[in-house]
């Protein structure tokens, strides 16, 4: 895990001079090994995380024989050890790290290796003797890399952190993505694509590999495809069998390995397993007034006997600051919970773990949300009306009752309507300003009965275009703010390819979420685990809000926001406060929150 920041085609000195001023910020993402180097027309910054081969043969830049090609590259490639093997009949290997084994790939197979990786990482390539250079990204984006033209020169880095202190540098203005800010603001959204929150400030796309050449860069090509066209039978023996193969690789390392654990699923198989190949594992858990799940923690915890520690991250907001997460993330968040998760790895960084497995994907690889079990339902119509029992496990498992379900279809329905977003599949417009339920599911819309793979097409899209990609920007800034790598099983992908590959049934069987992995674990965990009721992400904007009050109203007053009243705003804002109540407004203040906090770090 590493972080870097490369300058294409430049000869200008006040570049250079402020390019190497970048050796001074930016070591959380590198702290064992930072270093400089100059190419043929091109420099390099390269921070190391130490992981595998922690040895300075493995630090970066890395080069091969010749020199003719050279690389860095920031994340984890967890089948190293099985490409190695199949290059060492051919190659000569001098270190034990991951990085040569991408170098010796592409020397093999040329840019078709990405396709053979398993892992997350961005990778900038220079193959001199074709005089290109290779931008590549993580199938779902897991790793950053970012990119601006400055004066002709290509700026990219794994932060944006770097680039803005370069435009600074040159006295280059700064301007917000005013589309960004909007939809992030209306609708929730902190990620659209290739773009940032920053003008002319964009990101490389996931499952994508960009050349540059002849001092431009070609369109993005992608490497990567899921195919929700098959329907296999489930089998829970096999998953079981591939989740135990996933995790087993992710456990690879040369530094010390500790995992976070919740009442849900996704962590908790994740540490059972992992106690398969871990002795001693160290768990750790949020324990906190808003989101206690100690309960069916503890029941794990004294069956597995690990190393356990509570974190209450409550009692931490007064010696931290909201601020400092805002700063490291560059970008607005949409959930408090990052706060919290932001808190927990600076107390797993304190106890020396440099690795942390996490169960984030678990929802949106298996199915484990509310939406999704209405893209279900509504692929379910035409064969037949939901029967009581599906409506039964509704409410067991979300807490929402048959009636609630409908209206909350409704509201999802028609809360968002705009292109790109998972509410606007058209064929959910068939239940529109219907109450009865029978009429809703029987209402004739053609293109819903044209429509083929409704549930499967929302769930590719809660993975590669709406929550995950922004789940995964925030984890890896949240980690690697406190130096740690953040490793997420559920979503390497050829397990998701395998999970895909399974009829939409099997996803949320009569209403039950995340079916699949509930059957697969269910002889492994213990029931409150498998019974456990989907409660959100941990956080709290409402406390958050309350914490910071008068914070926000100075940057209410302070800073005008587009299309928006600031006055109706604060009117609004201050009329919660008197009640105590944000329920029906927390997320969007919330966001309003994030939003001039960002604003003013970067434009004050």
């Amino acid at each position: 895990m590493c972080g870097f920041i490369a300058a294409i085609n430049f000869n200008d000195k006040k570049i250079f001079s402020s390019f190497s001023d970048l050796r001074k910020i930016n070591r959380h993402r590198g702290p064992d090994n930072i270093k400089i180097f100059n190419g043929n027309n091109y420099s390099l910054i390269f921070r190391r995380l130490s992981i595998i081969d922690t040895s300075s043969n493995a630090n970066q830049p890395f080069h091969n024989e010749n020199q003719k090609i050279s690389l860095v590259f920031n994340g984890e490639i967890y089948n190293y050890i099985e490409l190695k093997k199949e290059l060492i009949k051919k190659y000569e290997f001098n270190t034990n790290s991951d990085t040569e084994v991408i170098l010796k790939s592409y020397e093999e197979w040329g840019i078709e290796f990405v396709k053979k990786l398993r892992g997350m990482f961005s990778i900038i390539l220079f193959d001199n003797s074709l005089n290109k250079i290779f931008f590549i990204r993580d199938r779902l984006g897991q790793k950053p890399l970012y990119y601006t033209f400055v004066n002709k020169i290509l700026i990219a880095s794994s932060e944006i952190k770097d680039i803005l202190f370069l435009l600074r540098k040159l006295k280059i203005p700064i301007a917000e993505e005013k589309n960004v800010v909007n939809k992030y603001l209306f609708r929730g959204w902190a990620d659209d694509n290739n773009k940032s929150f920053f003008k002319n400030i964009f990101q490389f796309q996931a499952g994508t590999y960009t050349v540059y050449k002849n001092k431009k860069l070609s369109k993005p090509k992608s490497y990567w495809k899921l195919n929700l066209n098959l329907s296999k039978k489930f089998h829970p023996k096999l998953l079981k069998k591939k989740l135990i193969q996933n995790i087993k690789i992710h456990l690879r390392s040369d530094v010390s390995i500790a995992t976070t654990l919740s009442g849900g699923m996704d962590s908790g198989s994740i540490v059972k397993i992992s106690t398969k190949f871990i002795k001693n594992l160290t768990a750790f858990s949020l324990k906190n007034s808003f989101g206690d799940e100690s309960k069916t923690i503890d029941k794990l915890i004294n069956k597995l006997k690990i190393n356990h520690h509570y974190i209450n991250t409550e009692k931490l907001y007064k010696k931290n600051s909201f601020r400092d997460l805002i700063k490291s993330q560059d970008e607005p968040i949409v959930s408090a919970s990052h706060f919290d998760q932001y808190l927990l790895r600076k107390k797993i960084k304190s106890m020396g773990f440099k690795v942390l497995l996490v169960g984030e994907g678990g929802d949106e690889v298996f199915g484990g949300y509310l939406r999704l079990v209405i893209a279900y339902i509504c692929e379910l119509e035409k064969k037949k009306i939901p029967s009581d029992k599906i409506f039964y496990n509704i409410k067991k498992y979300f807490g929402v009752d048959k009636k609630e379900f409908m209206l909350k279809i409704r509201e999802f329905i028609d809360k968002q309507n705009k292109k790109n977003d998972i509410e606007d599949i058209s064929p959910f417009l068939f239940l529109r300003n219907k109450t009865d339920i029978s009429k809703n599911l029987r209402y004739k819309n053609p293109y819903f009965y044209k429509e083929k793979n409704i549930f499967k097409k929302c769930l590719r899209q809660q993975m590669l275009e709406r929550d995950l990609p922004h789940i995964v920007r925030a984890e890896d800034r949240i980690s690697m703010a406190n130096s740690i790598e953040n490793r997420s099983p559920f979503l390497d992908h050829e397990l998701i390819e395998f999970i895909l590959n399974h009829n939409t049934k099997y996803f949320v069987k009569e209403g039950i979420p995340k079916f699949m992995l509930r059957k697969s674990m269910s002889n492994i965990l213990p029931k409150e685990y498998l019974d456990y009721k989907k409660t959100g992400r941990p956080g709290n904007e409402k406390l958050l809000l309350q914490f910071y009050t008068n914070h926000f109203i100075a940057l209410l007053q302070k800073y005008k926001i587009d299309k928006f009243s600031n006055k109706k705003i604060l009117s609004e804002f201050k009329t919660c406060c008197r009640k105590k109540e944000f329920k029906n407004f927390s997320n969007f203040f919330f966001r309003v929150f994030n939003y001039l906090i960002w604003k003013d770090i970067n434009f004050n």
